[in-house]
């Protein structure tokens, strides 16, 4: 195979990819939005936002001097996209099992039924566990946040390792949850919302399909979200930081699309994580899904303000780009999602 036939591929598995997450984001932010589900009821009642004596082990010092608390009842789920369409039930070599192209955190508040997402770019320079092919541990090593689900065996152990690289990156957040998916989930999900309906703000799309003109609201099918999400000028560096936007509006046309899906929710959730079980891993099981998506349809409407991207700057090198979180201010957000100021 020639190097441009390579190269296609390469790029035809990250497109993949990242249709995966932003569908994987908007179905997750369905199923843990619910109001007053068993699970949130639970959780209220063991630590509510009126909560004072904070322990020492959840609390933080901001860099302003001041302490923070973590909210208990704010819980941290990792959403991965990963580049492979094998079965995520069988065990991989290290090396072998993918690479987690798209990562994304909910942060979601099961107190005040309100959800975030923060998105983390595939490129983010971080400390990593490095393993041999035999899955020996190596140690940690400054590589990019995506190769931390390869060294793992394409399945738990593959999560494990991004939720540590994440957690250290996110100034050691304890993540709760974790959900993976593989791009054979794809279509699957695709196809039982129905299509998603997005507003076009690129002008260059319309080359490729006149449909999409800059201003328009058009309906996608599968072929034109995955356009849709996957576009960039290959000409300009750091395309997949730029490329978010779309993703953004992808996620909320997602949203939108369960919603209007109205009294036929409950059983389209279940149908949803029937048909994208052999493509998922997740630490979750299904009574906790959809428990907490039993009441997704009264979920409030997802906004630009409720997707974020965590600060840093972009550099190119001779081989990749990198991008290079600014620690200080990825604290910041942290403290703001997931704390509260306790003195």
């Amino acid at each position: 195979m020639d190097t441009e036939r390579q190269g296609g591929k390469v790029i035809a598995v990250l497109i993949a990819v990242i249709m995966v997450i932003v569908i994987a984001v908007s179905l997750i932010r369905i199923l843990i939005s619910s109001n007053n589900n068993e699970i949130g009821e639970n959780e209220i009642s063991k630590d509510t936002p009126e909560s004072t004596l904070p322990d020492a082990e959840d609390t933080v010092q901001g860099d302003d001097g001041k302490i923070y608390k973590r909210e208990k009842y704010i819980k941290a789920v990792m959403c991965l996209g990963v580049d492979t369409d094998r079965s995520m039930y069988e065990k991989r070599q290290a090396g072998s099992g993918g690479h987690a192209d798209s990562i994304a955190l909910i942060a979601w508040d099961t107190a005040r039924n309100e959800v975030k997402i923060l998105m983390i770019p595939r490129d983010t320079m971080t400390d990593i566990m490095l393993t041999d092919i035999n899955g020996n541990e190596l140690g940690k090593s400054k590589q990019h946040i995506t190769m931390a689900y390869a060294y793992g065996d394409g399945k738990q152990l593959s999560c494990e390792y991004t939720r540590s690289a994440l957690s250290e990156l996110l100034s050691g957040l304890d993540i709760d949850f974790y959900v993976a998916l593989n791009v054979n989930a794809i279509s699957i999900l695709n196809d039982d919302v129905g299509g998603v309906s997005v507003t076009i703000n690129d002008d260059s799309m319309e080359e490729v399909y006149p449909e999409l003109k800059k201003g328009s609201f058009v309906k996608l099918d599968g072929e034109q979200a995955e356009f849709f999400v996957r576009y960039r000028d290959i000409n300009e560096d750091f395309t997949a930081i730029k490329r978010m936007d779309n993703q953004k509006e992808y996620i909320k046309g997602f949203h939108n699309a369960l919603k209007k899906q109205g009294s036929k929710k409950d059983s389209l959730i279940e149908k949803l994580i029937d048909d994208i079980n052999p493509y998922m891993v997740t630490d979750m099981e299904k009574a906790e899904l959809l428990k907490l998506g039993a009441d997704g349809a009264q979920s409030s409407d997802l906004t630009e303000e409720d997707i974020l991207v965590i600060p840093g700057k972009s550099v190119t090198t001779e081989l990749y780009d990198e991008y290079y979180p600014d620690k200080n201010g990825v604290k910041k957000m942290v403290l703001d999602l997931f704390y509260r100021e306790v003195q």
